[in-house]
């Protein structure tokens, strides 16, 4: 299959997916069993993508820094890498498993932003057309595993950033409380927020009615997926200040993070 094509076939796949005139469960059988939207992109060198049994989705878009090979970088935008996101996330995802013996769903970059950002929308995202696949089934398989755990009790999607304008504070972004309800991070004693504060990881805003850092309220992806679409559920990006991601402190900020995410699902019955 040509290049051309196979970007021709993602990009028509991911307008099915988005368009919600269309059946999902057409959409969701070419993915599951082989059809053209599952072959059309072979991006395991740029993607990382683990499926999960647990109800939680991670989006982890600005940890990579493969180069995409024979194409220039994009002209516009921020490209600067989130470091060690990719490690915290891998870290959290090993603490879950040995708490709960069951994983996340991960759908991760492996790609450096300086060729696509996934947490634009597609027209600002990226500017060769060597990297219109990639982006397509990265969106692609978020709504796969957000399809999979919509509905089941405790679903969450979690966009694992860094930042370094606060590096002991991590900012919590759902556009005011737009892609997630706040009830469910806040209420006591199992709110997800509520619980890493507790644990003394620093999470701003602290209270549900303090309006979010404007610079770290929430991207596209939790616009896409959070609960106030019609096939969404919670969405909320988190900001990891740079102290939260040193070396020697990320296996403890993931434990921190797993410990509070168990709890939740506890306490929610989906576990």
């Amino acid at each position: 299959m040509s290049s051309l094509m196979s970007s021709l076939i993602c990009s028509l796949m991911y307008a099915m997916l988005r368009n919600r005139r269309w059946p999902l469960l057409l959409t969701a059988g070419l993915f599951m069993h082989g059809g053209a939207g599952a072959a059309a992109c072979d991006c395991d060198a740029y993607l990382k993508i683990e499926s999960g049994t647990l109800p939680l989705v991670f989006s982890v878009p600005h940890g990579g820094e493969v180069a995409l090979p024979d194409t220039p970088e994009r002209a516009h935008g921020t490209k600067v890498q989130d470091d060690r996101v990719n490690e915290l996330a891998a870290a959290i995802q090993g603490e879950l498993l040995a708490l709960t013996g069951r994983q996340a769903h991960l759908v991760g970059a492996r790609i450096s932003r300086k060729y696509v950002d996934f947490n634009r929308e597609q027209s600002a995202a990226y500017e060769a057309s060597a990297a219109a696949s990639i982006y397509h089934e990265y969106y692609a398989a978020l709504r796969r595993a957000v399809d999979t755990v919509r509905g089941q009790p405790g679903a969450l999607l979690i966009d694992i950033h860094g930042q370094s304008a606060d590096k002991g504070a991590i900012f919590r972004g759902t556009k005011d409380g737009r892609t997630a309800r706040n009830a469910q991070f806040y209420s006591e004693p199992d709110g997800l927020i509520t619980r890493l504060n507790a644990a003394g990881l620093n999470v701003q805003p602290a209270t549900p009615d303090d309006m979010e850092n404007p610079h770290f309220n929430g991207g596209y992806t939790v616009r896409a997926f959070g609960y106030q679409t019609a096939q969404g559920i919670d969405s909320v990006q988190l900001e990891f200040g740079a102290s939260w991601r040193k070396p020697e402190r990320i296996e403890e900020t993931a434990r921190l993070v797993a410990e509070a995410l168990v709890r939740r699902l506890h306490a929610q019955g989906a576990l």
